[in-house]
């Protein structure tokens, strides 16, 4: 895969971006002050067409001058109350149910993802994290959506309304409240599929000691290779050196270190858990020089067209090639 750009730790990501950009934050306030000229120009437009553009003018005044009248007279204690009591709500409208869903579909998950799979983790992983999405996504949608209307059917927003509240505050206060339970449901689904997918991929193995073999080197014996016995729809090869440790080769995505207890006088081995199956793969970066096909030294290679400039290539049966240098 190709990383058109580098991937920059979080907080720089966040505040200060690559060298030629800026920050994600900052792109971010000026994409909503944008939209928000824009939708301000846009309702004038339309209430001119209607109206005149003396009165558009006006309207569009009242509309923002009320806006930050209304954002400034917020109060966190009353925003506070409505977010509690939008929490109530939903306990009320059983959003316990979604997590008992994820919960059985985490109990029958493990009949039907196998971990004869190249990438068991992948699978798992990507399994549980979109279950987790589309339940939490859902959840979001129902308890919004159905919020206000199922309040007017049953007459409770009318004591809400009574009462020294603004309407910013009643929205603000139930979109809190919401988000609250959203990140409740998904810190716990968050748990459990750690849970699941950590016990449904850890497993050893053992040593097959009776088909493991001498290395030999100028007659003398300098340590024995065989392989582990077949546990998940697989095996690992192995081989055990004059210090009586060692790893066995990696088969889909892990390995397993092998060490050898002598204390009983036979050698007994054992075999640990898998090692780096959820490790992140960090990407390795280098510089990258050209040769052309004289050998000489060059700073790109031939441009055939592509419509990326640092993509160059090499003639073949020729000098020229492409020498990446790593640190270390």
């Amino acid at each position: 895969m190709v990383l058109e750009k580098e991937i920059l730790p979080y907080w720089q990501w966040l505040f200060i971006g690559p060298a030629d950009d800026i920050g994600a934050l900052w792109w971010f306030l000026i994409v909503v002050v944008s939209l928000s000229f824009v939708t301000l120009f846009a309702g004038y437009l339309f209430t001119a067409i209607r109206f005149g553009p003396l009165t558009a003018g006006d309207m569009t005044y009242r509309v923002v001058s009320n806006g930050l009248r209304e954002i400034l007279a917020l109060s966190p204690r009353r925003v506070t109350a409505l977010a509690r009591l939008a929490v109530q709500e939903s306990i009320r409208r059983r959003v316990v149910v979604a997590f008992a869903v994820f919960v059985i579909i985490l109990l029958f998950a493990s009949w039907f993802l196998g971990t004869d799979n190249p990438e068991p983790a992948k699978l798992y992983l990507s399994f549980v994290l979109t279950a987790t999405t589309y339940l939490v996504l859902l959840l979001s949608l129902f308890l919004s959506a159905f919020s206000l209307p199922n309040d007017f059917k049953n007459k409770t927003i009318y004591t809400i309304v009574t009462k020294p509240v603004r309407a910013g505050e009643i929205v603000l206060g139930r979109i809190i409240g919401f988000s609250i339970v959203g990140t409740v449901m998904l810190a716990a689904m968050g748990l459990c599929s750690y849970v699941f997918v950590v016990r449904s991929l850890n497993h050893t193995h053992e040593v097959d000691v009776f088909n493991l073999t001498d290395i030999e080197s100028d007659d003398d014996t300098i340590g024995k290779k065989g392989r582990t016995t077949l546990n998940a729809f697989h095996r690992h090869e192995l081989t055990i050196g004059e210090d009586d440790t060692t790893r066995t080769e990696a088969v889909q995505g892990h390995w397993h270190e092998i060490t050898t207890d002598r204390s009983s006088g036979a050698a007994k081995y054992v075999v640990s858990g898998p090692q780096d199956m959820f490790r992140a793969r960090v990407p390795i970066y280098g510089k990258l020089r050209f040769k052309d096909r004289t050998g000489q030294d060059k700073a790109r290679g031939i441009n055939v067209g592509n419509e990326w400039a640092y993509r160059s290539f090499i003639d073949g049966a020729t000098q020229a090639a492409a020498i990446w240098t790593f640190n270390n």
